[in-house]
């Protein structure tokens, strides 16, 4: 039995309370959830190019690294919220100092394998409540550090009150071999609005997330990620619409320099009404590999739906690989709903066209690449924005 699993048979046998009621309530019915599950590994097909069972079997003890030693995030916002490795900095955003309930809160007891060990070994969560009807921004600095075998687990929970509207940005930044298995839920009211953007720096570790999204009637949803691991990742992106009028939008780019990049993508349909467009960008360089897997469910009263869901992917070298496979779910009849993916090459034309006017060739594959995932970072805008351009046309001076 590792440092993982001795843990989680602590907690499930209530050996390691919170201090606080509604939280632990929280915790033990993530257990008995927990326990009709498995943890998915290889052989499952959602998981075929990362084995979450590996990850947990390897580890043997908490992370206690230095995460004072990142740099400044750079970043504005009007509300601050520093963690590291899972413990929140500050107690006034800390769920350990709340005295509320966790009704709202879907995916802590009925989510996927990943936000129900968050949900059950997480020592501490952020929790962020933003009233009715105001406007403001978040930062959620996220920082994570330790050796080889050693795993962190953190958990974020905001809450967007009816008629508010918050921009979130949230930097997972880790150092050394550490494994990070974290994930992050967002209630948005009737008629909220929500734009998030999520950058995963991770050096060498490994980085488990989950972001769940769960909107109702008239509300908004726009999302934004970049994923520039050097290490291996795999993030699950739910948005479950439930009320009428409801939209959601999420774009990305990830770049697979090493090991894996698996992304799956789930959004739900589950009134009538609603809209949604998907836009995901990968690039794999060397022995990469990425991986995206896609589905729009539409429920069978989801009358009315507009979903758009699309894939544009580029390998950079004969051994990098890319799997994708969008998918439609649809029970209704009444709907309006696409996909597509590709996986090429860049364009020997374009390159050989920008040499022609004094580019190399290094140069020319790099502005092609750097246009590339523009495309989908240029039209989010903002700080955010701003900070992946740049991380971005870094991290592709390596190819």
């Amino acid at each position: 039995m590792n440092g993982f699993q001795k843990i989680y048979k602590r907690v499930a046998l209530g050996e390691m309370p919170s201090g606080v009621k509604w939280w632990d309530d929280t915790r033990h019915n993530a257990v008995l959830a927990f326990g009709g599950v498995e943890i998915p590994d290889s052989k499952v097909e959602e998981y075929r190019r990362f084995n979450l069972r590996a990850v947990i079997e390897g580890v043997e003890e908490r992370a206690e690294g230095d995460c004072s030693l990142f740099e400044s995030a750079a970043l504005s916002a009007d509300i601050v919220v520093e963690m590291h490795n899972g413990r929140v900095m500050d107690r006034e955003y800390s769920m350990l100092a709340s005295t509320g309930g966790a009704k709202e809160y879907g995916s802590a007891t009925d989510g996927s394998a990943v936000d129900l060990l968050t949900t059950i070994m997480a020592e501490d969560v952020a929790l962020v409540r933003i009233p009715r009807g105001v406007q403001t921004s978040l930062l959620i600095d996220s920082r994570w550090s330790g050796g080889a075998h050693s795993w962190a687990v953190g958990r974020v929970l905001i809450v967007v009150e009816e008629g508010a509207e918050v921009e979130v940005v949230e930097l997972c930044r880790t150092s050394g071999e550490v494994a990070v298995i974290k994930s992050r839920e967002i209630v948005v009211a009737r008629g909220a609005r929500v734009k998030v953007a999520d950058m995963v720096e991770n050096e060498s570790g490994v980085v488990v997330e989950g972001r769940y999204t769960l909107q109702a009637e008239d509300s908004t949803s726009r999302a934004l990620f970049c994923d520039l691991s050097n290490g291996a990742s795999r993030t699950n992106i739910v948005t479950r619409m439930t009320g009428a009028h409801a939209e959601a939008e999420c774009d990305g780019v990830f770049v697979a320099s090493e090991g894996v990049r698996d992304i799956m993508l789930d959004v739900q349909h589950l009134s009538c009404d609603c809209r949604s467009s998907e836009l995901i960008k990968g690039m794999a360089i060397r022995k990469a590999v990425g991986s995206f897997a896609g589905r729009i469910y539409v429920a069978p009263d989801a009358q009315r739906t507009d979903a758009a869901l699309l894939n544009r992917n580029i390998v950079l070298s004969d051994a990098a690989r890319i799997y994708t496979k969008p998918t439609l779910e649809i029970y209704a009849d009444d709907v309006k709903c696409g996909h597509g993916a590709t996986v090429g090459k860049l364009d020997p034309e374009a390159i050989y066209y920008m040499q022609q006017r004094g580019l190399s060739e290094q140069a020319a594959r790099r502005l092609q690449l750097v246009g590339f995932a523009a495309e989908v970072v240029e039209r989010f805008g903002g700080q955010a924005a701003e900070r992946m351009e740049a991380a971005i046309e870094q991290k592709l001076q390596t190819i």
